[in-house]
């Protein structure tokens, strides 16, 4: 993600909030339900269509001190977040190889140097400054090289996770939660057919939902019932129906980042 917050007008209504880092969304109310079912933590919540319901997200989720990013966006990682309440997950998602600068083992971001360019108005100057260093010194890979897919913030230099060990995070979250809808909406700096390998190798792939923007979504009573409760999305390519580009058909909407108050957040012009 980019210093930008998401709304998603068709999968769920998403506002970061600039200080604490995180997501949050306005819950509307339902009728009364009489089915002893939770979902997501509520009887009230399985009625609701999932644009019609609240998840709590983190911005930049993978970006966290606990694993070791230099320029962090939230204290933990992935894992304690999902133990916390989060339920939706805004990450980016890089090609990255294993280097060494110095001493030091890096993920050298395998994007190009323009791109990498657009990208440092994401960070900080002083952490662009410390990510090109530290280029430097690893040297640029050959294109033989082993490459993974990796969540970064930016630069993978100044921290990295495989997607790989959070597919798994998410897997192991749905197992054990059979009754909780999760969603993720990824910034993709890579080819999207890569994306694809991971997901089906941790076997995360049949718990993928298939939404259509253009008739009523599910709801989560639904989801849960049919097992389809991770909705994930992607940013930049478009691999429908499990993987689509949350832009196309009205999924997600962009609002400001800079409200002033709590009205004109709840203005139904924002």
């Amino acid at each position: 993600m980019t210093g930008r917050s998401r709304t998603l007008a068709g999968v769920v209504a998403l506002v970061l909030v600039v200080a604490a880092g995180a997501a949050y969304l306005a819950l509307r109310d339902t009728d009364g339900r009489s089915a002893s079912q939770t979902c997501n933590g509520s009887e009230a919540l399985c009625a609701l269509r999932l644009d019609q319901v609240t998840l709590a997200a983190t911005h930049n989720s993978m970006n966290a001190a606990a694993d070791g990013f230099q320029d962090p966006s939230q204290e933990v990682g992935i894992e304690a977040q999902l133990d916390q309440g989060v339920r939706g997950l805004l990450v980016d998602a890089y090609l990255g190889v294993v280097r060494t600068a110095g001493s030091q083992p890096i993920v050298y971001t395998d994007v190009s140097d323009k791109r990498l360019g657009t990208l440092a108005n994401a960070v900080g100057d002083e952490e662009v400054q410390h990510a090109l260093r530290l280029r430097a010194e690893a040297g640029r890979p050959s294109a033989d090289a082993p490459r993974d897919v990796y969540l970064c913030h930016s630069y993978c230099e100044l921290g990295a996770v495989l997607f790989s060990d959070t597919v798994e995070v998410l897997r192991h979250f749905l197992e054990e939660n059979s009754d909780e809808v999760l969603v993720m909406i990824i910034q993709d700096e890579l080819d999207a057919e890569q994306l694809v390998p991971v997901l089906e190798e941790s076997g995360l792939e049949p718990y993928l939902a298939s939404l259509d923007p253009s008739v009523p979504l599910p709801t989560l009573e639904e989801m849960v019932e049919s097992g389809h409760r991770l909705v994930i999305g992607l940013e930049n390519g478009d691999l429908p129906p499990l993987l689509p580009n949350v832009y196309d058909g009205g999924l997600v909407q962009e609002v400001p980042y800079d409200y002033s108050s709590l009205a004109e957040l709840e203005d139904p012009r924002s």
